[in-house]
């Protein structure tokens, strides 16, 4: 047997809108209702696959029902305009899935899912409804169901009888009797839900039961019965649905297409859906299409080179040759580097991620990827398929066999057409978009920190990543060694403690030693399964009453300390110069920091004993120490030449201890008595206030009451009024803006204060605050490691060996580190002049520990 399936579409965006708040591009555009109603559909085709589907939508007109009663649905609110602005997006969706969208003017949905219903019927189809209105009901029948794509619940007869109380055929009456609020459909006064059930169930019909009102003993009911019968009749006729529609339903019309993956693809990145594209790239075959290029004689390019500025762009893979190619009058060149170096040296070449090129002299180049980066630094994705559609809403030829990226030449030599037709596609498009990007980066004014730091910064991560920084392996294993005894050690000490054995990495086990053995008090439990919390903020608090979760904490960071990296640093060592290189990543942080991987060396623990036992491992070279150079209390600098707060300018120009000089100011002459504490306390707060901190957040972090951490942010905006007002400001500038910008012209955009959540809100002032902070810091130290480089690029024993927040790491021979502390801290505390000075702490050492 045939089978429909209709879709209720706004009671399904309604549902989607409501069930997910908060969610919106990274540009503040809300994506909620789409994302929620797309999810709806992709269950329904994945679990019910129909054969046969149409949506079916309200007319943006007045209906009949309106014509009749004017007050119909009055009491409604105007819809949201988040929601407004989704309703076009989410039919642009349902145009790329190729479903069809059906609606008549002056009637509603449910008019049309009736009649739809009507048809199938009478011919003996299966009709599926998706929705979640109580109106269509009334229509469910042997072959008309109600399908909930939510809780999986398909409503037959049997179903609604359960549901209402009352059967199908009685939905319409008992609708009459209850009304409905929320299309403000009056019913009967005085008769619920349970009371109309129990009066059709003993009546039947509406009609039999005005014809036996009299025999009803309660009189409140019968009394409204016989006084609104008119009323009640009306509300009848409001909520039968209307077959009576002038339209012909062709269900050949409803047979299920394929979607437009290609078209769904644009749509699913454009609006950020992750999971959702991945998803749909995962069913999209290599498309059927040709590009009109034809592989050029490179001889000809020789000609052709002298005569005319080509576009060379060049792919780069980290550890491979470069390939570049060059599009000419429908003609695609592909070369090495030596036949690029001796056909057109001076060419500007146009990379996707340049840094992977090796290239310890880069001239005369772009970076794609950084571009994307500096326009979009809020985005994860900066993959070259990802630029290409966002900037010109074209899809980009696939192939399985160019992912491992590690046969690029053996593709190149086997199946020369699939390589022109992957890279040559790319080299057009890539023609098309350079323009474009630079146009934009000149529009948002990010070209002088495109071309001053961000380029200019690829050849020093180049030389800081091949250098590398020498591990002491024997030390790290015999940490390791160490570490292992004291984690033993302390396990047993947490058995003796509880009494028993048990898997101590296991959140449920030690759960139940903790609130059931032990009869802790149980602080939270977990969103979702409802168990025992065990995190560090649950085992911090409980460390105040027994002494079993201090040493489960302790037992956790000596656990991870090894595991995560003291163990696996050895790995990370290469057999030719027996030094770790970890890479740099340059377009991962919305502020602008650098970011590492292979091994992760940002993680490291700052000041804790683990950070240290972890900072010893790393060694200098025979002859040579390792130089630190760190840029003393930068972020706060950096607030107080924002804010301008005098208070701040003065102790920073007269290198005074900040932290002592605001503990002073909160707390008065109890801070003078106890100064190690309550300057703890000061440097919280001065940090705490760069990244937004709550009253929660210092009363958790200084263990105080919410009210006394309220009373200290107070003393300390009263003492600092030109930190607030700077705040505000700020966030007032995003706010219409959209992003925030660095002293240097970095911009971060800031969609969360344009959301209604507000929480989001929140979020939105937070992040406006630290971002200018935070990444005039990353710019500081970018600049200060160009201007560095550029200093060692003339001294061949002089290493730059790694990055670290505001750390530079230098490895010199020891009978010229005095010259270069000279040299480079004057670098340092010279690349830009702020209202205070910038300050340089330099160490130096055999190890990286004594250097800090």
């Amino acid at each position: 047997m045939k089978e429909i399936y209709v879709i209720d579409m706004m009671s399904q965006v309604y549902r989607a809108y409501y069930a997910i708040r908060g969610l919106s591009k990274s540009d503040g555009f809300p994506t909620n209702a789409i994302y929620g109603f797309i999810t709806m559909l992709n269950t329904l085709l994945k679990k019910y696959n129909p054969e046969y589907l149409a949506l079916i939508k309200d007319a943006q007109s007045p209906t009949f029902r309106h014509k009749e009663y004017s007050d119909y649905k009055a009491t409604r609110k105007p819809m949201e305009e988040d929601l407004v602005k989704q309703l076009p997006v989410i039919l642009e969706f349902c145009d790329a899935y190729n479903i069809p969208v059906i609606e008549v003017e002056g009637f509603e949905a449910d008019d049309i899912i009736a009649k739809v219903a009507d048809i199938c019927e009478k011919k003996g189809i299966k009709l599926y409804i998706i929705s979640s209105d109580k109106d269509l009901y009334q229509l469910v029948s042997d072959n008309v169901l109600i399908l909930d794509t939510k809780y999986e619940r398909v409503y037959t007869p049997k179903e609604v009888e359960k549901k209402f109380g009352v059967a199908p055929y009685q939905i319409v009456d008992f609708l009459a009797l209850v009304g409905d609020s929320s299309d403000n459909i009056p019913g009967a006064p005085g008769i619920g839900v349970k009371t109309a059930a129990k009066l059709l169930s003993e009546f039947i019909s509406l009609e039999n039961l005005f014809e036996n009102a009299e025999k009803i003993k309660k009189e409140k009911i019968k009394k409204s019965l016989i006084e609104n019968r008119e009323q009640i009749l009306f509300s009848k006729n409001l909520v039968k649905l209307n077959i009576d529609i002038p339209i012909e339903i062709d269900f050949d019309k409803f047979k299920r297409k394929n979607p437009d993956l290609e078209k769904l693809k644009r749509l699913f990145t454009k609006y950020e859906f992750k999971s959702l594209l991945k998803e749909i790239e995962e069913r999209i075959f290599e498309p059927e299409r040709e590009i009109s290029l034809t592989w050029g004689n490179k001889k000809d390019l020789e000609k052709i080179s002298k005569e005319e500025n080509l576009f060379v762009f060049a792919v780069s893979f980290k550890g491979k040759p470069i390939q570049y190619f060059i599009e000419n009058n429908g003609k695609l060149y592909s070369l090495d580097e030596n036949e690029y170096q001796k056909i057109y040296p001076k060419c500007r070449r146009i990379f996707y991620r340049s840094k992977f090129s090796g290239n310890k002299n880069l001239d005369n180049f772009d970076d794609i990827k950084l571009m994307h980066y500096l326009l979009h630094p809020e985005e994860e994705d900066h993959s070259m398929e990802r630029i290409i559609i966002s900037f010109l809403n074209r899809s980009v030829f696939t192939s399985d066999q160019f992912k491992k990226r590690s046969n690029l030449l053996e593709i190149k030599k086997n199946d020369p057409e699939l390589f022109k037709k992957y890279y040559g596609e790319r080299t057009l498009f890539l023609k098309e978009l350079y323009p474009i990007l630079v146009k934009k980066l000149k529009e948002k004014n990010l070209m002088e920190i495109y071309e001053k730091i961000e380029k200019p910064l690829v050849e020093v991560l180049i030389h800081t990543e091949d250098i590398g920084i020498k591990l002491d392996v024997e030390k790290c294993h015999k940490i390791s060694q160490e570490l292992g005894e004291e984690i033993r050690r302390l396990r047993d000490e947490i058995y003796d403690i509880a009494g028993e054995e048990f898997n101590i990495n296991s959140p449920k086990q030690l759960g139940v030693i903790l609130f059931e053995k032990l009869n802790l008090p149980v602080i939270k439990k977990t969103k979702k399964t409802r168990s025992y919390a065990t995190g560090v903020d649950v085992l911090e608090e409980l460390s105040l009453m027994h002494p079993l979760p201090e040493k489960i904490l302790e037992y956790r960071q000596l656990q991870k300390l090894k595991s995560t990296y003291i163990d696996p640093l050895p790995d990370y060592v290469t057999s030719i110069d027996k030094r770790l290189h970890t890479t740099l990543h340059q377009t991962v942080t919305s502020t602008g920091r650098l970011s590492s991987s292979d091994p992760n060396l940002q993680n490291i623990p700052i000041r804790s004993e683990e950070g240290k036992r972890i900072r010893e491992l790393f060694i200098a070279e025979k002859g040579y120490k390792i130089l630190s150079f760190d840029y003393s209390q930068i972020e706060l600098r950096i607030l107080a030449h924002l804010t301008e707060d005098e208070n701040l300018i003065n102790a920073f120009k007269e290198d005074r201890d900040i932290h002592i000089e605001t503990s002073v100011k909160i707390f008065g002459p109890l801070a003078l008595q106890r100064p190690g504490e309550f300057r703890r306390r000061a440097k919280a707060i001065n940090y705490g206030i760069i990244y937004g901190l709550s009253e929660f957040g210092l009363a958790k972090d200084l263990k105080i009451s919410r009210k006394d951490a309220k009373n200290i942010i107070e003393a300390y905006f009263s003492k600092f009024p030109k930190i607030k007002e700077w705040i505000e400001k700020n966030a007032e500038n995003a706010q219409k803006s959209g992003y925030v910008k660095t002293l240097f012209g970095r911009i971060r955009p800031i969609p969360q204060l344009r959301s209604s959540n507000k929480n989001l809100q929140k979020l939105g002032i937070r992040l406006a605050t630290n971002s200018p902070i935070q990444g005039t810091a990353a710019d500081i130290i970018k600049i200060a490691m160009i201007e560095v480089y550029n200093l060692i690029k003339s001294k061949k024993e002089w290493k730059m060996i790694l990055q670290i927040h505001d750390e530079l790491l230098l490895e010199i021979p020891e009978m010229e580190c005095d010259q270069c502390i000279k040299s480079v801290k004057s670098i340092m505390e010279n690349v830009i002049k702020l209202k205070v000075p910038l300050k340089v702490d330099v160490g130096s050492g055999k190890n990286w520990l004594e250097a800090k």
